[in-house]
């Protein structure tokens, strides 16, 4: 019988094995000497491409460079720019795209990209195509392996426009945004008056006509219900999102003040159900799926309610703007699976901004990524403050055993996007003057630019601690505690 102390021991080696088989392979910075640039969308294409989409700024006469590709930036112009890296991480094209705002980003399985977002009327250019607001404000485009337009459609509201989510699955292309006043999507046309409304559908990948949209519910104060991320699975089609204000109703389901929400409706939008996490304001901005359950990541404030569990504040009861992070699961009934948050051990006065923004699934082991603006722990690890807005990404099971955690110092940049690729997850963001991301640092051109970063992706498997005993030259898996 092995006694006690050895199999501490064992924990403590394979424990400390895992956490320092994670580190930052390598980092990439791009940019010139203007002061807000930034890296905002990335995919990795069945070549095993990545592919960015730079955000770019023309205040200053600079020259951009992406590795050995150079583009001239003139005085006064703001240009974006597309670029492809091949598996070795080398520039293998770069293109101008214009200079409307990208909101959304993604692929499909055949070389074709997917951008939307919204224009201005000094940000109206996209490749070959220069919007007219009159058209609306927002727009869906798509693009050929090179980067060229094959169709571009533009909607909405000539006021206020955008689609910020465009989801990719099996074919079909959805996508969630906003509006206020009157807006036109194809054949349909709402009324949403002078705030801000949101509304999802889908579109035709062949030809950008419209297939359908809806709306749910149109607000009548600022931010009475917000939608966040989609995801679909099984011919229905699941809503993430959060309510402010009074609180509402959506058919005869109440949606209270404060709640983080998932809606399920079926595959042309038509409501079935809800699902709620309350707290005085749960925020759940990211969801994902392994085709057998739902996952999701967020913030929430003050007391949460999970099921018949209330988990208590980290902070002072009533702190406003407090948020704390979690990651969670539910099944595809919208029954509730696990919860974990991690544990807030330095309460310091900038801890007021904490969320997970994005979820990545790959081949059973699910990735989220957001920022952290407190001291906190997961597990033995200790997530330091070195600045406001810092990253972190997570590795967990489907049954949420946290495989690994990492983090690092933007200096109030932030995480836009990021992405598994073979052993290895690609990351990207922004970050001002000065970045940190394990050893590996550099300081910006200007004010913010743009960074790309590929960390190790290596852990040790993890599940429930058999009853023991346990025996000399037995092999064991041990589970990270939940806080």
């Amino acid at each position: 019988m092995v006694n006690k102390f050895y199999l501490i021991i064992f924990f403590i080696s394979i424990l400390n094995f895992k956490l320092k088989s994670q580190n930052f392979e390598w980092l990439k910075t791009y940019g010139t000497k203007n002061l807000s640039e930034g890296i905002n969308q990335l995919c990795v294409d069945s070549n095993k491409n990545c592919i960015i989409y730079f955000d770019g700024s023309g205040a200053i006469s600079d020259t951009l460079k992406f590795n050995k590709i150079n583009f001239q930036i003139p005085y006064g112009k703001k240009e974006d720019f597309m670029v492809r890296f091949d598996s070795s991480f080398k520039t293998s094209y770069a293109k101008p795209m214009g200079n409307v705002s990208v909101l959304g980003f993604c692929n499909d399985n055949f070389g074709n990209y997917f951008l939307s977002g919204t224009i201005t009327k000094t940000s109206n250019i996209l490749d070959t195509i220069q919007f007219e607001l009159k058209k609306g404000r927002a727009f869906i485009a798509k693009l050929d392996y090179n980067f060229n337009l094959k169709w571009v459609t533009q909607f909405g509201s000539d006021t206020v426009c955008g689609v910020r989510n465009l989801k990719y699955f099996n074919k079909h292309l959805y996508f969630t945004g906003y509006s206020m006043d009157t807006t036109i999507i194809g054949k349909d046309t709402f009324y949403f008056g002078n705030q801000n409304s949101n509304f999802f559908g889908e579109i035709n990948i062949l030809n950008g006509n419209f297939l359908w949209s809806k709306y749910l519910y149109k607000n009548i104060n600022f931010q009475d219900f917000n939608l966040t991320d989609l995801i679909s699975l099984n011919k229905n089609i699941f809503l993430t999102g959060y309510v402010v204000s009074k609180g509402i109703k959506i058919n005869t389901d109440t949606f209270y003040s404060g709640s983080g929400f998932i809606i399920k409706t079926d595959s042309f939008g038509n409501y079935i159900q809800r699902f709620l996490i309350r707290s005085n304001l749960t925020m759940i901005y990211c969801i994902n799926t392994d085709g057998k359950n739902l996952y999701i990541g967020g913030s929430f404030n003050d007391t949460l309610i999970w099921d018949k569990r209330k988990f208590l504040p980290q902070y002072k009861s009533g702190t406003p703007f407090a948020s704390e992070l979690f990651i969670a699961s539910v099944s595809k009934n919208l029954i509730h699976r696990w919860f974990f948050r991690p544990k807030i051990i330095e309460k310091t006065f900038n801890s007021y901004g904490n969320n997970f923004l994005c979820i990545n699934y790959n081949l059973g082991f699910l990735y989220f990524g957001g920022y952290y603006n407190t001291k906190i722990l997961i597990d033995s690890i200790v997530l330091p403050l070195p600045n406001s807005h810092n990253i972190i990404l997570l590795k967990t099971d489907t049954i949420g055993n946290i495989l690994w955690a990492n983090h690092g110092n933007t200096n109030k940049g932030g995480l836009n996007n990021f992405t598994k690729i073979n052993s290895s997850v690609l990351a990207c963001g922004r970050f001002n003057h000065y970045i940190q991301l394990g050893n590996l640092t550099d300081t910006s051109k200007g004010g913010s630019d743009g960074f790309i970063t590929k960390i190790t992706d290596y852990s040790i498997t993890r599940g429930k601690v058999s009853p023991g005993p346990y025996c000399a030259g037995d092999t064991i898996l041990i589970p990270y505690s939940k806080f």
